[in-house]
């Protein structure tokens, strides 16, 4: 508020010092150019006649108009994407499931070429002697010959043991998905732009206009 009385202040006086000196120039007019006889005679005789000082003082404001100018600048411009949507192929999906399996023992069966001797039985029977007495006697009685044969002997190569057996079982059959994905259209970059800046504001500007007219007759 101080400043604004200020400025208001200042502008009353320069035209009030404006105004005193158009009065001034007028008064030097009137008083440089001395009157005549006649004139003397003509300004008694005509109520309007003689010296006439006008004085025009004119004050107002002008508007400026803002001021503005171009200016390249380089700026940083981030990378611009796209959304894409594409229809892909997905593959069956599988899951493993353990199982617990009895293992038979493994055997093998090995044959071998022997000889088996001659197989003889003890025999006993009762009969009487040369003197009429019964007696036990024992005899021995061939009953098979000595021959070759085969023989088979069954060989444990893994005995028979509880195992944990894995296999694979489908969880999800192939199909075709849809799926979306992000797409780089424009890589960040910089690039030189073009800017309107305002240098200067607009304002209002006092004018002051003072016009003088004198008309000596």
């Amino acid at each position: 508020m101080l400043m604004r009385n200020t400025n208001t202040t200042r502008n009353t006086n320069c035209w009030g010092k404006l105004l005193c000196a158009a009065l001034a120039a007028g008064a030097i007019g009137f008083a440089a150019r001395p009157a005549s006889a006649d004139e003397r005679r003509d300004h008694d005789r005509h109520d309007n006649g003689g010296v006439r000082v006008g004085v025009d003082l004119n004050l107002g404001g002008g508007h400026r108009e803002p001021r503005y100018e171009e200016r390249r600048t380089k700026v940083w411009v981030e990378p611009a994407y796209r959304t894409v949507s594409e229809k892909v192929w997905v593959e069956p999906t599988f899951r493993t499931v353990s199982t617990r399996v009895w293992r038979e023992p493994v055997v093998n069966i090995q044959t071998e070429r022997i000889w088996v001797p001659d197989r003889y039985e003890e025999r006993v029977y009762y009969r009487r002697n040369v003197f009429g007495v019964r007696v036990r006697v024992t005899e021995r009685v061939l009953i098979e010959r000595g021959h070759h044969e085969n023989r088979e002997t069954s060989v444990v190569v893994r005995a028979g043991c509880w195992e944990t057996v894995e296999h694979q079982e489908l969880d999800s059959e192939g199909h075709f998905d849809r799926v979306e994905r992000r797409e780089l259209m424009t890589p960040f970059h910089f690039e030189w732009r073009t800017e309107r800046v305002a240098v200067e504001r607009g304002r209002r500007e006092p004018i002051v206009g003072l016009g003088l007219d004198w008309d000596i007759d």
